[in-house]
């Protein structure tokens, strides 16, 4: 039974960090966007990009400056993205070691003389 207990604590966690990691990502996005309507409205885009709208943008990609909470965001969703399968191995490892080391232990004889 412990280890289904933390299977299903493996699961809710890896599932939480998806889901910090899909709204970071949108995050990221809301910034690029909102960057880029205030570059718009101030005329500050090159004229070949004042008549896109954000999405065809963000699709081909453009050069801009980022700010360092938004470099922070950036970092953390490449490191939750690109090492996916050490996150779901430490994650698993700890719940399940835990799970084990929470087992009660049979009682061991003492060897006699």
């Amino acid at each position: 039974m412990r280890y289904v207990i933390a299977a299903v604590v493996s699961i809710l966690i890896l599932a939480s960090g998806a889901g910090w990691y899909r709204q970071l990502r949108e995050s990221i996005k809301d910034d690029f966007r909102a960057d880029f309507q205030r570059a718009k409205e101030a005329g500050d885009l090159p004229p070949e990009m004042q008549n896109l709208d954000f999405e065809t943008v963000w699709q081909g990609g453009f050069g801009s400056e980022v700010s360092s909470e938004t470099m922070r965001k950036i970092t953390t969703t490449q490191a939750l993205r690109g090492l996916w399968y050490v996150w779901v191995i430490l994650v698993c490892g700890i719940a399940f070691g835990i799970a084990h080391w929470m087992s009660p232990q049979p009682h061991q004889q003492e060897s006699q003389p």
